[in-house]
């Protein structure tokens, strides 16, 4: 799914060169929405039985993975969720999108001072949450053994500074295309048939002067940086 989200939104890059504006939001959003799923499948939130319920409503993703947490996470993401869908659905385009991208913003730069902070103090923090997490990998017990040995230590905290790095990047980038997909999800059908009052082709809405075209370079890069650090998984 990842490589295929690479190929939409490459896509969608050359539509937009060429000024096809509704067709490059078409290509746009399966990139958002192929590599959600992606992450639903990476993470067994999901398995591949499950894309037909699915569907385009890719957003059912982050709905299966909050439910594995605690119930009070639980009730404030569902209720986040649907805040953040009635924010979508009462206000215009022009007042959504400098939100959206001041939100993409302040995460980028949350995390970025993060980064500066490691998630883990020492291999031992890394081991138990790994512990919690995989309780019956015996490669978690080999790598608490691998730290205690002193020929490999210089190996395994190089290792450690790159994981802890890694780790918020992750991170980032989920929160960041939860963001993305829950406003893009509305796109499937708008931007490729007219819409039914007025039966007017997409492109007139959608044309060179729209507030959403007019971004897209800057969701480019974004999309782009998303995919590279989940590559890295």
């Amino acid at each position: 799914f990842i490589e295929i989200a690479q190929e939409d939104l490459n896509a969608s890059e050359v539509l937009y060169k060429n000024e096809f504006f509704p067709q490059a939001l078409f290509y746009f959003q399966q990139s958002v929405e192929k590599l959600v799923k992606f992450i639903g499948l990476k993470n067994k939130v999901i398995a591949i039985q499950d894309l037909k319920r699915i569907r385009h409503f890719s957003t059912k993703i982050f709905i299966e993975a909050i439910k594995k947490t605690s119930a009070n996470d639980n009730f404030d993401f569902m209720k986040g969720l649907d805040d953040f869908k009635n924010f979508l659905k009462i206000n215009s385009d022009s007042e959504i999108i400098p939100i959206i991208i001041h939100i993409i913003n302040n995460i980028q730069i949350m995390y970025q001072k993060r980064c500066e902070k490691p998630m883990f103090q020492n291999i031992n923090q890394l081991y138990e949450h790994l512990k919690q997490m995989y309780p019956n990998d015996p490669n978690v017990d080999c790598l608490k053994l691998t730290a205690e040995d002193e020929i490999f230590q210089p190996t395994i905290n190089k290792v450690f500074g790159n994981l802890n790095t890694m780790m918020y990047q992750n991170r980032m980038a989920i929160e960041i295309l939860f963001i993305l997909n829950s406003y893009t999800e509305r796109l499937v059908s708008s931007v490729r048939y007219p819409e039914v009052n007025e039966m007017k082709n997409p492109c007139i809405k959608y044309n060179s002067e729209n507030l959403l075209i007019k971004s897209l370079p800057f969701f480019f890069k974004i999309m782009q940086n998303n995919i590279a650090i989940l590559k890295r998984q």
